[in-house]
Formats: C-alpha cells, structure tokens, sequence
C-alpha cells in the first residue's frame, strides 16, 4: 500500500492531468480555467483575483489578456478608478466555464461514488488536519517564525 503522502501527491498529480484534457478540450489552460472561476465566484478586480489565484500580478496580467483575446471575459474600466479595471465573464466565458466545470463535477463524483456521506465527511475532517498542522509547522512557506 502506498504510503499517505505519496498517495496524496498521486490524487492531484492524476486530478491536475484530467484537469489539463479537460480544458484542452475547449482551447483553455487550468490556470485560464481557474482565473474564469474566480471571476463568476464575483472576484472582478487584478487585486481579487491576485489574492485567490496566489499569482503576481504580471503574471495574472498576462493570463488574463489571453483570456480577453479569446473573448471569454471583458475588460472595463473601473467606475471609481480609472486606472483599474473590473473583469466580467462574457456569454462565450460563462459557456466554456459551464462545460468545463460540469465535465470536472462528473469527474469528481467518479472519485467518490462508492463512498458514503460519513467517509465523505471523515476524508475531508482528515484533510483539514493536515492541512492546518502543515501551515502551523515551522516548516511552512507561509510561517514566518
């Protein structure tokens, strides 16, 4: 048997790669797929989507004029600074968004049709744990101790 985190590693090394078909599949990258997510979860601003997507703001820049190139979300400016911008899905982004995500969903769901609700709900108690004693550890990126 595997070990833990090995077997963790294994989990989203195989997820990231169907995550990679899929959007192919509609001539976006996961990066580009993840940016369209944050911005129908209503992150509108180069700030917002900094924040939730963990990237610089260079290379957000970057992803996102690829995404108004490919006319999946508009640019406007910014109503209270008009330095700034506010991005907006467009019918064409929210298509390709729904497609994407329902095909990951069905993914998702294959992973976990055997599983109870209960085991469902120990797995994701379980992964909290380790998610928080890794970013408590001394070891973490983000612990400044």
């Amino acid at each position: 048997m595997i070990d833990n985190i090995d077997a963790l590693e294994l989990v989203i090394k195989n997820r990231n790669d169907q995550l990679k078909k899929i959007t192919h599949t509609f001539e976006i990258t996961v990066a580009e797929w993840r940016i369209l997510k944050n911005i129908m979860e209503n992150a509108t601003t180069l700030e917002e989507l900094s924040e939730l997507t963990q990237l610089d703001a260079s290379t957000l820049s970057r992803q996102i004029k690829k995404i108004v190139t490919k006319k999946l979300i508009k640019k406007n400016p910014s109503e209270t600074d008009h330095r700034k911008y506010q991005y907006a899905m467009t019918d064409a982004g929210r298509l390709v968004f729904d497609k994407v995500s329902n095909l990951i969903t069905a993914v998702d769901k294959e992973l976990f049709k055997s599983w109870t609700e209960e085991e469902k709900g120990m797995l994701k108690i379980l992964l909290n744990r380790i998610l928080h004693n890794q970013q408590a550890s001394i070891f973490s990126p983000t612990n400044e101790r």
